[in-house]
Formats: C-alpha cells, sequence, structure tokens
C-alpha cells in the first residue's frame, strides 16, 4: 500500500510530462522546424541573412509558463478530485518543474546548435546578445516563468471571481514581463556597475522566482476542494 502511494507521486510526474509534451512540446517542435525551413529558403532566395528560428528558442521560457499553469490551474483539482492529497500533488508538481526547468535549458541549447548547423552566414549575431543564450541564464529564465504560470494558476483557485482572477494575473504577467527592464535600469548597474554578465542577471531572476513560487505554494495549499463528483 505504501509503496502504491509513493509510486503515485511519479506517476502523477509522468503525467505531467507526457501531456505537456504532446500538447505543447510538439506545437513548438513545429513551430522551430517551420521557422528554420522558412529561414533557409528566404536565405537561398533572396540571399540575406535570415534565422526566425531563434525567435522560437526565446520563446522556450513561455512555453514552460504556460505548461506551470497548466499543471496548476487544470491538474491540479482533477488529482484532487482523484483522490490525491494537496501535500502529494505538489510534490509530483514540483519535481515536474525541476525537470521542465532542466529539459527548457537544455532544449534552448540544443535550438541554438540546430540553428548554428544549418546556418550559412557564419559570423552573425543570431545566437549572441540575448538574455538566455548561456545555460545558466536559459535555466534562470525558465524557472522565473514556471514559477509565474504556477503562481497564476494557484490564484485562478483562490479568488472569489473570474474578472478578479484575470486582472491579479495580468499584474502577475506585467511583473514577470518588466522585471527585466526594472533590473537594467536599477537592481543591476547599482549593484554590479556598467559591466554586466548574464549570469548575474540570471542569479538575480531566480532570487526574484522564490516569492511566486512560495505564493503559488501557499495559494494551492489553501485552494477549496474541487466539488465532488454525483
Amino acid at each position: 500500500m505504501n509503496a502504491t502511494l509513493t509510486q503515485r507521486k511519479y506517476r502523477l510526474v509522468a503525467g505531467l510530462a507526457t501531456d505537456g509534451a504532446k500538447t505543447y512540446g510538439i506545437a513548438w517542435a513545429a513551430a522551430f522546424i517551420a521557422l528554420l525551413v522558412v529561414s533557409a529558403i528566404i536565405r537561398q532566395v533572396v540571399g540575406e541573412y535570415r534565422d526566425y528560428a531563434v525567435f522560437a528558442v526565446v520563446a522556450i521560457p513561455l512555453v514552460t509558463g504556460i505548461l506551470g499553469w497548466s499543471g496548476m490551474y487544470r491538474s491540479y483539482p482533477r488529482a484532487l478530485t482523484n483522490g490525491v492529497t494537496r501535500k502529494e500533488f505538489l510534490a509530483a508538481f514540483a519535481m515536474f518543474g525541476v525537470a521542465l526547468v532542466l529539459a527548457s535549458a537544455a532544449l534552448s541549447q540544443l535550438g541554438l546548435r540546430v540553428i548554428n548547423l544549418f546556418s550559412t552566414f557564419r559570423g552573425a549575431e543570431y545566437d549572441t546578445g540575448f538574455y538566455g543564450v548561456g545555460l545558466p541564464d536559459s535555466m534562470a529564465r525558465a524557472v522565473l516563468w514556471f514559477a509565474c504560470g504556477a503562481l497564476i494558476g494557484a490564484v485562478m483557485h483562490r479568488v472569489p471571481t473570474r474578472r478578479l482572477g484575470l486582472l491579479v494575473s495580468a499584474l502577475i504577467l506585467a511583473v514577470a514581463y518588466f522585471r527585466r527592464d526594472w533590473l537594467w535600469t536599477n537592481a543591476v548597474p547599482l549593484i554590479y556597475g556598467d559591466v554586466v554578465d548574464m549570469t548575474e542577471i540570471a542569479a538575480i531572476d531566480a532570487v526574484f522566482a522564490i516569492p511566486f513560487l512560495l505564493a503559488a505554494w501557499v495559494l494551492a495549499m489553501r485552494a477549496p476542494l474541487p466539488p465532488k463528483r454525483a
């Protein structure tokens, strides 16, 4: 019995990962391949440098955030209805988040390598100069957006009305989206001076994600149970 309950947590992780791969994962891969092909065709026809596939790489943390929201908003009440405890689901959700962040960072690096492999324009800066090109910052971005998605999902379970939930969610998204501009103009110059390494911003982003994750955990633990099936 205890072994079955212990393994149920890992089955939840596998289910979350499988659902994410079948939906958003396949959609992202299709978009990446399509942009890669379009870029190659335009380079051959026009003779100018084009690499639209890099936009798919930049969007990976956003997909991570969507999966964080989907797991918390959709899968959480379904799991509770099926008899899973709050702590059990949140432990599985945390493991899913770790795996998702690592996969997102690895996919970012792999995507850039593939773009470089198919590019005929050497020396162009399609894969440099943006936040997320390095391994530490690609992980930090994924952590932040996963935390953002999880928090939005938890908020939607706790607020009394959908309209208020959408308003709070919009505020959370605004904080996550505009935090980089704030960091560049305020915290980063103050702490590090004019020369800033991307890993330094990654460290700040990782710390920035902590209150999001804690808030998501607390809200989910206090979320009302879904109504039982008739």
